[in-house]
């Protein structure tokens, strides 16, 4: 008897479902896989966009993500750039070095405990993420041609719900 695919709950998700069936198995279409298209698209886009900035600016886009977390949460933890950023914590301390050794950052020890820092920009920060600022508005530019405004308003739509539904899985499952 050939394998069913699992059940599901919401009707919408079942008729989405991504796979189909080879001989007697069920498998994964990849051309329907929502988590396909998210890492193929990541890994494609980090790449591209790390070998870029490293040539150009000396930098990778880990350390462009801090960047630009920082420029808009100045004063962060570490905790809270993993946190935003859904990072490994130790990529993000390696990126928060190499930036304070290159001088784009600098910390600020915490009054009550020591061995903890926030970090900000520096002016030097500032000038290279106000560079790279402007190549990665350009690379999405690229990225969205030939997605209509709709198209766009529909699609950052269901991606935060599935980040929604992430965030409240992780939630779940640290607790």
């Amino acid at each position: 008897m050939p394998a069913q695919p699992p059940k599901l709950a919401d009707a919408a998700i079942a008729a989405h479902r991504a796979t189909r069936q080879i001989d007697d198995h069920i498998v994964l279409d990849l051309a329907l896989y929502v988590p396909y298209f998210f890492a193929s698209v990541n890994n494609a886009l980090s790449a591209s966009a790390s070998t870029a900035y490293r040539q150009e600016f000396g930098i990778g886009i880990t350390e462009w993500r801090v960047l630009s977390t920082l420029a808009q949460e100045p004063g962060a933890f570490a905790t809270d750039i993993v946190s935003l950023l859904a990072l490994d914590k130790a990529a993000v301390s390696r990126a928060l070095s190499g930036l304070a050794k290159l001088g784009k950052i600098e910390p600020e020890l915490h009054p009550k405990d020591p061995r903890r820092k926030s970090w900000t920009l520096t002016d030097k920060g500032w000038r290279i993420h106000n560079e790279i600022l402007e190549k990665a508005l350009e690379r999405e530019d690229k990225l969205l041609k030939g997605v209509s405004a709709k198209e766009l308003e529909m699609c950052l739509k269901a991606m935060k719900q599935m980040q929604t539904n992430l965030f409240a899985e992780r939630a779940e499952n640290n607790s």
